[in-house]
């Protein structure tokens, strides 16, 4: 049987199924057999020091763990650039795992006899429609209606927390929670996902880049997705970034996007900038409008409102740097001058901040000293997992990504058994 679980309740329920459909009872019987032969490849809670300086892993994706994860693998797979993982051996089967364990009624059964207890920390960028846009799509995370799917489910099985409840759940033995987090401050945060928020009556939090919401701009990873897919030359030759080319066929741009943001998340701090105008001018393209950045933040009104309808707000820095990339001078900026816009605008102590990027890499000892030096409470990454009873680290609380390819099995499937879905 499953870890962590009631066994003999697994039992009867698996005995119930294939009385009542021996069909569905030998998919959820084969299903929970592969299951228990995969090994998730995450880090364990805690396992992992923060480094002191930043550290970069070829093997990095966007959010800077190992290339193949269960959620997202193609989007992962995509903005790692090795695309002949994503039809690997283990994400078949947790992919065929996920449907069968749906459909015969193991998700069900793993949600009756639970086989985890903790924290899942959900998170979310973007709602809304991302096929036609020439920014950055890995941003997306779901469409309105697959949104609005996963608040029903949510709502129908799980208790679902605010930030001010994490105290108190992270120490509860025995209890099952999600919590539901943004990043960024797009404002299809509250033209799309608030609404669906208030109309099922569940809280979320909301990290925003103050810098953002002060200035509205076309933030650097949006930038670099705009120049690729308005560019018209057949591709960016070997230089001093990059040591082969870069092909930029209709079919490759998407590969080209990743690989450039990639690329900019490596660079220490001082040499974004320099790195931004080459791809301005190598591309032929300019940079993008500055006009599109000016609809794309909520405002400070909007947050406001979100604030006294339930929704609670976080820092997610000032201009969105790679944390660990930069001078422990402008981390210290980034950390507290955000923490000072919120407080000013909303009147009150603000405890929560993601860290922009969010993987092992994007952020250091440095930065979660800065942290607890200027009032936070708690850290969130871009860290895969879920948070057991009693073991987490405050200023590294993991968070699993929802993305656009995360269907309704796979949603279910994560729910049901973090540790190795999610």
């Amino acid at each position: 049987m499953l870890p962590n679980g009631d066994g003999v309740g697994q039992v009867v329920l698996i005995v119930t199924i294939i009385i009542t459909s021996p069909i569905r009872g030998l998919a959820c019987v084969t299903s929970l057999i592969i299951v228990t032969t995969m090994t998730p490849q995450t880090l364990p809670i805690d396992s992992a020091p923060l480094p002191v300086n930043r550290l970069t892993d070829v093997a990095e994706t966007e959010d800077n763990e190992s290339v193949i994860f269960g959620v997202g693998d193609e989007n992962r797979a995509a903005k790692s650039g090795n695309q002949g993982l994503v039809m690997s051996d283990r994400n078949w089967k947790r992919r065929w795992a996920a449907r069968a364990l749906d459909w015969s009624g193991g998700n069900w059964m793993l949600r009756r006899c639970p086989v985890w207890h903790g924290l899942i920390i959900l998170n979310y960028h973007r709602i809304g429609f991302q096929a036609t846009s020439d920014l950055d799509r890995n941003l997306w995370s779901a469409t309105p209606d697959d949104f609005q799917q996963q608040l029903a489910f949510l709502k129908r099985n799980f208790d679902v927390i605010s930030l001010a409840d994490l105290d108190d759940v992270l120490h509860r033995p025995r209890s099952r929670t999600v919590m539901i987090t943004f990043d960024d401050g797009y404002r299809d945060n509250y033209t799309y996902a608030y609404d669906s928020l208030k109309q099922v009556g569940l809280p979320a939090t909301f990290f925003v880049t103050t810098g953002f919401l002060d200035r509205p701009q076309v933030p650097w990873w949006d930038d670099i997705a705009w120049m690729v897919r308005n560019s018209t030359i057949a591709e960016l030759p070997q230089n001093q970034w990059f040591q082969t080319p870069v092909p930029l066929h209709v079919a490759q741009k998407t590969l080209a996007i990743n690989r450039l943001l990639k690329i900019y998340k490596s660079l220490d701090g001082r040499q974004t900038s320099q790195f931004i105008s080459y791809l301005a001018e190598a591309l032929q393209t300019g940079r993008c409008p500055a006009e599109l950045g000016q609809d794309l933040w909520m405002t400070w009104d909007m947050v406001r409102e979100m604030r006294a309808n339930g929704m609670t707000i976080g820092g997610h820095s000032v201009t969105h740097p790679v944390l660990a990339c930069v001078s422990p001078e402008q981390q210290d900026y980034e950390i507290s001058e955000c923490r000072r816009r919120l407080v000013e605008e909303l009147g009150e102590p603000i405890d929560g901040f993601s860290y922009p990027v969010g993987g092992w890499s994007s952020f250091n000892e440095i930065t979660s000293n800065a942290l607890q030096r200027h009032g936070y409470r708690w850290g969130f990454t871009y860290l895969g997992s879920y948070l057991k009873p009693g073991e987490f680290d405050r200023y590294a609380l993991r968070r699993t990504a929802i993305e656009t390819d995360i269907d309704m099995p796979l949603f279910h499937t994560i729910l049901s058994l973090p540790q190795v879905f999610a």
